[in-house]
């Protein structure tokens, strides 16, 4: 009996011991596996932009206008040009029909003369005069190739682009349009008429009369006995749009001696039924 208990209590014994050994975990030398991850024939997909109509927040920028864009009006513009000789007048004359004359007011070269065909505006307050047809010296050092360039000024004045006196002539008289003067050619309803003023000279008071006609015509009288009252007449006077006319190429046999006198024209301020000559 004693033995069949032993024998028992050695079974129970050894259970107990399989059942402990069963209960722990024993590692494994099988390499773990990561779980693959098989490639897609698929393009990827990035996500798309749709454009926007909205304006970009970004203000936008307008180009300037160009500075100088002016229509150059046909009429008479007178230039002075400076030489180791003296002052030399010149009278640029654009017509209408776009035929040109330019003068160059020098009796000791019989006074030269050129015409041409199209005068060009530039579009930039310059016309260009191409084609000279002329027989007098080409000498002056704004020639190009029997062409000139001129600049147009305000209050009828012009001045050719490569002369020696451009920059002293647009400081004095402006570029057409860019101060007060407009250049508009022809006869003004509100500047039109007859006007008088008094210039005090060493030997007294002269009396001048201006007549603007509202056909463009002109004349100026200088009441001076002495001299035999002077006269000068013009094809078309120049209202500058600035309150202020100028009477080009002024047709007359008296000496032009006073002050106001530039290159065979006069510049006059209107203003209150009053003329005055601009110095």
């Amino acid at each position: 009996m004693k033995k069949i208990l032993a024998i028992l209590m050695a079974l129970t014994l050894m259970i107990s011991l399989l059942a402990g050994c069963a209960g722990e975990s024993t590692p494994s030398s099988e390499p773990s596996v990561e779980p693959t991850v098989e490639p897609s024939n698929e393009p990827s997909v990035e996500p798309t932009v749709e454009p926007s109509d909205e304006p970009s927040a970004e203000p936008s920028v307008e180009p300037a206008p160009a500075a100088g864009n002016v229509e150059v009006p046909a009429g008479s513009y007178s230039y002075t040009e400076t030489t180791p000789f003296g002052e030399i007048p010149w009278t640029l004359t654009l017509n209408e029909d776009g035929t040109f004359e330019i003068v160059q007011a020098n009796p000791a070269m019989g006074d030269p003369t050129w015409t041409g065909e199209q005068w060009t505006d530039n579009g930039d307050s310059t016309v260009t005069t191409p084609d000279c047809v002329g027989d007098g010296p080409q000498i002056a050092s704004f020639w190009d190739g029997n062409k000139v360039e001129w600049t147009i000024l305000a209050d009828g004045h012009a001045v050719p682009t490569k002369a020696a006196e451009y920059e002293t002539a647009v400081a004095e008289f402006g570029l057409l349009g860019a101060g007060a003067g407009s250049g508009n050619s022809g006869a003004s309803g509100d500047l039109a008429g007859e006007y008088t003023f008094t210039e005090t000279t060493p030997f007294g008071e002269i009396p001048w009369t201006v007549t603007l006609n509202e056909d463009g015509t002109f004349e100026i009288v200088q009441a001076n006995p002495a001299m035999g009252d002077p006269t000068w007449t013009g094809e078309q006077w120049i209202d500058n749009g600035d309150g202020t006319v100028t009477t080009p190429d002024c047709v007359g046999d008296g000496p032009q001696i006073a002050s106001f006198w530039k290159g065979n024209s006069i510049t006059f301020t209107i203003s209150d039924g009053t003329i005055t000559p601009v110095e």
